[in-house]
């Protein structure tokens, strides 16, 4: 795009926070028993765990287990409780994050969250971590019903923003979800590659930093 954006998009897990090594939700497929090494079922569960607006965690393992053909136990109850706790226990964010969030809201910038996200670990996320006063808005797959890179929760952001999607940019470290599901409506992106090592295909005009801080820089 030329010029500023009217609007920064972030990504939450692994641009503006991390918690535990594995996805939570393979270490849940894996409770389950279900195989994720099919493309199709891994596809259909990411989608069902990210995309259920269910905050109760007994009724989402209920509706999971009915979806995939399990039988839910009293084991599978107590092992899910204590997943959603872990990732919650473990959530940080980034040096960076607080730092850049500050700097781009004195700087009068908008700013909104649009991330695949189960309903677990949001209080935590906004509560004990303080970060609901950066944001005009937040955008959630599993409120939306719809996850990255799905077009519909990009434009469910724009919508509630109330600018075309090419006002915006989207930070986020993920090229498949992030960076082709914004280019796919027409929003310009930024790769975060904090590891330092940049993929071998970046799309063409997408800008890669290592540091949310150069967003303001």
């Amino acid at each position: 795009m030329k010029g500023k954006p009217e609007v920064y998009l972030f990504d939450f897990w692994q641009t503006l926070g991390t918690s535990l090594s594995e996805d939570p939700i393979a270490t849940f497929a894996r409770q389950l028993g279900v195989d994720l090494s099919d493309p199709g079922v891994n596809a259909d569960f990411m989608k069902a765990c990210l995309t259920i607006n269910v905050s109760r965690p007994k009724r989402f393992v209920d509706r999971i287990c009915r979806q995939f053909g399990v039988v839910p136990t009293k084991e599978t109850y107590e092992l899910f409780r204590a997943l959603v706790r872990n990732e919650r226990s473990n959530l940080k964010m980034y040096e960076d994050t607080r730092v850049a969030l500050a700097a781009l809201k004195k700087a009068g910038c908008r700013m909104g969250i649009v991330s695949n996200l189960w309903p677990f670990p949001v209080k935590a996320i906004f509560n004990r971590h303080k970060l609901a006063s950066y944001f005009e808005h937040t955008v959630f797959s599993f409120e939306v019903g719809a996850r990255k890179p799905d077009r519909a929760i990009f434009l469910e952001a724009c919508s509630r923003f109330n600018v075309e999607p090419d006002r915006c940019v989207m930070i986020g470290d993920s090229l498949s979800s992030d960076i082709a599901g914004a280019n796919g409506v027409g929003m310009p992106a930024a790769v975060i590659v904090r590891s330092g090592e940049v993929p071998a295909a970046i799309p063409l005009g997408v800008t890669v930093i290592r540091s949310l801080m150069e967003l303001y820089a």
